[in-house]
């Protein structure tokens, strides 16, 4: 009875948000005030409170839609994700902050596949709950690219830092806890096949729509598309992707820092700045200046 009472609640919360409140303030309303607590606190407990429930240890290939244990703590980890990121947001913390309180989530994620995850016997490899296996035909491997794309960018809605942070860390909340419970009315035989899927497609554009609207800057998506396609076309690490669009990211401010601690030479030898601090990554205009050039107009 909690764990619906908490699912019914967070229905409702996600109604209200993006329903009522992206229509009144065009965005979704977090500022840090009891309310907004409350709401993180609520679908964290919502989250959590699954443990009480006894699932598959193994996910069934067949029967993609009964939650497995993998499943279950992805879920719980990533929605700590979404609260972290929400807490840093709220005390200002720095893009030199979320990216480790982001990554440090899809470090304990892994760890929770090796521990729980099926191993593709052709392979060697995990199946992850995002990949899914190999042998789908074409139609669902290309929906489940979309998945992932969508994941791609809800991590990088993470990093990069913006005015609305505090709604980026809710923001992906949908996604994560609409799937559960979808899943959980699929099995109960409340809904048919079809509706899980077309109901989750729903949230996530809906969730991506909001992504792309505060991350308008198309620096932002190309970097996203970037990590993307480089991440499914060659299988670099997601760690040295995300590591390498961070540090891309927050390279106008680190050399804006040198900068003011009086180390100009340390600009200069890199000899271009490629992006204006105020606009990187969907914060601003291309800067293509030397590194004397880029000092005159910070000066300036």
């Amino acid at each position: 009875m909690l764990h619906k009472v908490l699912g019914l609640l967070s229905v409702i919360s996600f109604i209200y948000r993006y329903a009522y409140v992206y229509n009144v303030k065009g965005n979704l309303g977090f500022e840090g005030n009891a309310l907004d607590w409350a709401t993180i606190g609520l679908h964290t407990a919502l989250s959590t409170s699954s443990l009480i429930f006894h699932v598959l240890s193994k996910r069934i290939l067949r029967k993609p839609y009964i939650i497995w244990e993998e499943y279950r703590l992805h879920a719980i980890s990533f929605t700590l994700r979404c609260t972290c990121i929400f807490i840093l947001a709220f005390y200002g913390f720095s893009r030199f902050f979320l990216f480790p309180g982001t990554m440090v989530w899809h470090v304990i994620a892994d760890k929770i596949s090796e521990r729980h995850g099926n191993l593709n016997t052709k392979t060697g490899k995990l199946l992850t709950t995002v990949r899914g296996t190999d042998r789908l035909p074409t139609p669902m491997k290309l929906l489940t690219r979309a998945y992932a794309f969508y994941q791609f960018s809800a991590i990088a809605s993470h990093i990069i830092p913006s005015d609305r942070t505090m709604d980026m860390g809710y923001n992906t909340l949908i996604a994560i806890q609409s799937s559960a419970f979808l899943m959980t009315l699929f099995r109960k035989s409340l809904i048919p096949y079809s509706v899980h899927g077309i109901g989750y497609t729903f949230c996530l554009v809906v969730s991506g729509f909001h992504i792309y609207r505060v991350h308008n800057s198309i620096y932002f998506a190309l970097g996203v598309i970037t990590v993307f396609m480089t991440r499914i076309t060659y299988g670099v690490s997601k760690y040295t992707l995300w590591t390498t669009f961070a540090f891309v990211a927050a390279l106008p401010e680190l050399m804006e820092m040198a900068q003011q601690n009086k180390v100009p030479q340390m600009v200069d030898s890199y000899g271009m700045v490629p992006f204006n601090v105020t606009e990187s990554f969907g914060l601003g205009q291309q800067y293509l200046a030397t590194g004397a050039e880029y000092l005159n107009a910070v000066s300036a």
